[in-house]
C-alpha cells in the first residue's frame, strides 16, 4: 500500500496547478477517465476467473452507487479541498475520517471506544487544532 499512498500523494500535490484553472468536477471527470483504463487491467484477471455471471441487479446498483455516488463525490469534495486549503491542509484533514467512524459507530451502534482509539482521536483533533491555528496565524501575520 506504500505505492498507492505515494500515487494519492503525487496526485494531490500536482494537481493543485490544474485545479488554479479548471473546476474540481471537470478534474474529477479527466481522474476518473484517465485512471479507469488502468483500473479495468487491474481487475481483469478477478473477472476472467469469476465472472459477473452470478451478479444480480442489486450488485450492479450497489456498484453504480458506490462508484458513480461515492467515489464521484469523494474526488470532486478533494478537489475543492485542494483548491480552497491546498494539498498539505486537505491531506491532513483526511484523518478526521477514522475519529467521525468511531465516534459514529460509539453513539449510533453502541460500540465501546478502546483507551488507544481515544487517544488516537485526541492526538487527530490536536492536530487539526494545530493546522487551523498556525493558519490563522499566517493570515495574520500577511495584514
Amino acid at each position: 500500500c506504500g505505492a498507492a499512498a505515494c500515487g494519492w500523494g503525487c496526485y494531490t500535490a500536482w494537481s493543485r496547478p490544474y485545479l488554479a484553472r479548471a473546476a474540481s468536477t471537470a478534474m474529477a471527470l479527466w481522474t476518473m477517465v484517465v485512471s479507469l483504463p488502468a483500473l479495468w487491467g487491474l481487475a481483469t484477471p478477478a473477472i476472467l476467473e469469476g465472472g459477473f455471471g452470478d451478479a444480480d441487479r442489486g450488485f450492479w446498483l450497489a456498484a453504480l452507487y458506490a462508484g458513480g455516488l461515492g467515489t464521484g463525490i469523494a474526488y470532486v469534495l478533494w478537489n475543492v479541498g485542494i483548491q480552497g486549503m491546498g494539498p498539505a491542509r486537505t491531506a491532513a484533514s483526511t484523518c478526521i475520517v477514522p475519529v467521525i467512524a468511531v465516534a459514529i459507530g460509539a453513539t449510533v451502534l453502541g460500540e465501546p471506544v478502546s483507551g488507544l482509539q481515544a487517544v488516537g482521536g485526541a492526538i487527530v483533533l490536536g492536530g487539526l487544532v494545530m493546522m487551523g491555528r498556525a493558519k490563522a496565524g499566517d493570515a495574520a501575520g500577511r495584514r
